[in-house]
């Protein structure tokens, strides 16, 4: 059965205060100094980036010129995160990625730590949306440490509410809430009003998976409100879809109409095709639910060719299937057969014996009615008596049939009512479990080798483990701080994480972050090989599978000798 669609939101662009363009343009032709300009070129792109982000790229272009030009290494790797932002509003993924690589490679020239965590969190966002969760999650996490290292709270609130999304789509809804109100948080302290509003929306959106529509409903509408004070259409547009959701739930139809066509005329202010083919299908379901066929198929029709336009397979899929059922409930089988097949064709990796029968029913009544038709045309008057009969019986068996057809159809759609969102989030996953499922192994050590690289650029140690705590490779500040090369450590001081601590705590702590999936703090006193005393502080985060399972782990140990000195 086909579904609503449920909007979620990423946070990814830099949020800054909504300055007038024109006069920040002045400046930039005002000043000479090239670093401002690229600043200020930044700054604007910012501004019109959510409502034109076609006018945002014309300000990058010009502002990557001018960084070249000057050659400062931050400022190329700005402008290159802000040329990657802007892409992914755009959906164009491979530039996106492209250039975030590209800011990151600039940043990492000059150690630019802040450089580093806005290209890693770009990267995150791009494979979040093409379905690369386990990687998404390594770049976040990887992000999170550099924005920590420079106490950006922004930052951190950015990738909290990246990281509670995620989790959110991998249906881990209480990690998903404690990361998403970490989030809101720290944008309430900072009331800064574009994060709020987007951290009420995807709050909002667990609440509505877990059928709370009473508090999807407040959070939405909160987020609306901010939405459109800050003139956000793309926003508005999300916040009305989602309304309109928890209406359609209650089967208050009327009203998420009215809600899917406010969404839909914001959408087309924007030409945001996603958009405008999401709510087009809205429309058609919610006077598909009315009985309304004619216009369900004529805003059925409308949400097809603009998802063919843009290649939105999955909404070609949903679209077809409810060309179907609308025939179908027309008692129209040869269109409903010829949908269903195309149907089919799209959702050929999840053919099931149910779609047989379907087809199977389907051919069976239109070829009968054709059969029916040639033999009233090939009998004399003698046997028209006689076809009429068998015609008669036939009918009924065909009404009988259909009528069993669309109990079926009502059963099925009044279970869906319950699952839209999750059969609709399984259907879109399972083709992509089968390849993750396959690559994982890959995967895995290929983000564990990225996340190395980004270990090799921080001042703390690093440690990888393996999931039972046998230590797997070490950074190079790991070799500075305790003077042992990795073979060395492990021979004379020992192999494993429980083995280098002198914190008699260490197994428990161990198994509470493997059993848990979250980070522990502890400290341990140890000796570095010229038998230096240190006080260590250790940070140790799991790194989690695709099926949620521990597969490695991270030790981040601190020196805060100091400090320790300071407390005695």
């Amino acid at each position: 059965m086909h579904k609503t669609f449920l909007c979620l939101l990423i946070l990814l662009q830099c949020i800054v205060s909504h300055a007038q363009v024109d006069s920040l343009y002045e400046k930039v032709q005002s000043t000479d100094d090239a670093k401002t300009k690229v600043n200020l070129l930044i700054e604007i792109s910012d501004n019109v980036q959510t409502n034109n982000p076609n006018d945002a790229k014309k300000y990058v272009k010009e502002g990557i010129q001018i960084a070249h030009k000057c050659g400062d290494k931050v400022v190329l790797s700005d402008i290159y995160y802000e040329a990657s932002d802007i892409e992914l509003e755009l959906r164009s993924f491979t530039e996106s990625l492209e250039y975030a690589d590209t800011a990151l490679e600039y940043a990492k020239l000059v150690n630019y730590d802040l450089g580093m965590a806005n290209a890693l969190s770009s990267m995150g966002a791009v494979k979040f949306y093409k379905g690369k969760y386990n990687e998404a999650l390594v770049d976040f996490f990887a992000a999170l440490d550099y924005y920590e290292k420079q106490s950006d709270e922004i930052g951190i609130a950015r990738i909290f509410n990246s990281i509670g999304t995620l989790y959110h789509t991998w249906h881990k809804d209480s990690l998903a809430l404690t990361y998403l109100n970490k989030s809101l948080k720290i944008f309430e302290e900072k009331d800064i009003k574009e994060g709020i509003s987007i951290c009420y929306t995807n709050i909002g959106n667990v609440y509505f998976e877990n059928e709370d529509y009473e508090k999807t409903l407040f959070y939405n509408q909160k987020s609306l409100q901010m939405k459109q004070e800050l003139n956000d259409k793309e926003g508005a547009a999300i916040g009305l879809n989602n309304i309109g959701n928890v209406y359609f739930k209650w089967e208050k139809y009327d009203q998420a109409f009215s809600y899917y066509i406010e969404a839909l005329d914001l959408y087309n202010s924007i030409d945001d095709k996603i958009g405008k083919a999401m709510m087009y299908y809205n429309l058609g379901f919610v006077n598909e639910m009315n009985e309304a066929y004619d216009s369900a198929l004529y805003y059925y029709t409308k949400s097809l060719d603009t998802s063919r336009a843009y290649d939105l397979n999955y909404k070609i899929m949903y679209t077809l299937e409810a060309f179907a059922e609308v025939y179908a409930a027309k008692e129209d089988y040869k269109k409903s057969l010829d949908y269903f097949r195309q149907y089919l064709g799209v959702k050929d990796s999840i053919f099931n014996d149910e779609n047989h029968k379907q087809i199977a029913e389907l051919e069976k009544r239109y070829e009968t009615e054709k059969k029916d038709i040639e033999i009233s045309q090939q009998k004399d008057q003698i046997q028209k008596q006689k076809i009429i009969i068998i015609s008669f019986i036939l009918g009924i068996l065909l009404i009988t049939t259909s009528a069993i057809l669309l109990i079926r159809l009502n059963l099925q759609r009044k279970r869906a009512y319950k699952l839209l969102e999750d059969k609709n989030e399984e259907i879109l996953q399972q083709k992509e479990e089968i390849q993750a499922q396959s690559e994982q192994l890959e995967l895995t050590n290929h983000e564990l080798e990225k996340l190395s690289i980004v270990a090799s650029e921080t001042d703390n140690a690093v440690i990888i483990a393996d999931c039972n705590g046998e230590i797997e490779w070490v950074n190079a500040a790991f070799i500075r701080i305790y003077g042992y090369s990795f073979e060395e450590y492990k021979s004379k001081v020992g192999s494993s994480l429980f083995a280098v601590s002198s914190n008699n705590d260490v197994k428990e702590l161990f198994n509470k972050c493997v059993s848990n999936k979250e980070s522990v703090i502890y400290s341990s006193q140890c000796k570095t090989k010229d038998g230096n005393s240190l006080w260590i502080q250790t940070t140790l985060s799991p790194i989690l599978g695709y099926k949620d399972e521990v597969v490695k782990l991270i030790a981040i140990d601190s020196d805060i000798s100091e400090l320790k000195l300071a407390e005695e």
